[in-house]
């Protein structure tokens, strides 16, 4: 099973509790954005409908019309100001049952396989005018497994846009990459294209 690892960054913060007025405040006069995320535990075939999900290829790109339909076990944070390192708990809870069914069955059928669906919200454009963002997502895969194995270092991105008439970023993956015990750690930037000002978010399932 996939485990992922980031690089930590340096003056980051954990935060586990919701933003105060005067934060919300504060990043109106600093015109900083707030983020807020979900990752929600669906079934592969609604993600990629594809014969084969993520073994036949690249998946469809998701519309946030499409993703809010879809129902599944979720986590969710409050919005978070940029460069905070963000726990998102222990996800076992929601996949500790899948994780067993995949190892008693040695891998799982497109039919039975989960994926993790992830939502950033960047707030309304009606409410809070925004520049046009350029969007990474990025993680590495480093350290020991879910069964203490070693893992060799592996590292990928997703690159999009998100426009100042946009709210939403969507992000998928399969879901055993977001088990707590694979250690994962995501980075998510944002960068003003038009000011040249780069925005960065860690989150992490890991324990």
């Amino acid at each position: 099973m996939s485990s992922f690892l980031f690089n930590q960054i340096a003056s980051l913060t954990t935060i586990t509790i919701a933003l105060s007025p005067l934060n919300v405040v504060a990043q109106e006069k600093s015109n900083f954005p707030l983020v807020s995320m979900e990752i929600r535990i669906v079934p592969e075939q609604a993600i990629c409908r594809l014969p084969d999900g993520y073994n036949s290829g690249t998946c469809p790109i998701l519309t946030y019309e499409y993703a809010k339909t879809l129902r599944g076990r979720n986590v969710q944070t409050q919005p978070i100001p940029p460069n905070q390192e963000v726990s998102l708990g222990d996800l076992f809870e929601l996949l500790g049952g899948y994780r067993n069914l995949f190892q008693a069955q040695k891998g799982l059928s497109f039919g039975q396989r989960k994926s993790a669906l992830f939502i950033f919200d960047f707030g309304d454009p009606q409410q809070n005018k925004k520049p046009d963002f350029g969007i990474t997502i990025e993680a590495t895969q480093k350290g020991k497994g879910c069964n203490d194995q070693d893992i060799p270092e592996t590292k990928w991105s997703y690159s999009s846009s998100l426009s100042a008439s946009s709210q939403y970023s969507i992000y998928h993956s399969r879901a055993d990459a977001i088990i707590p015990c694979s250690s994962v750690t995501w980075l998510l930037t944002a960068k003003d294209r038009a000011a040249g000002k780069t925005y960065k978010w860690t989150f992490r399932t890991r324990r």
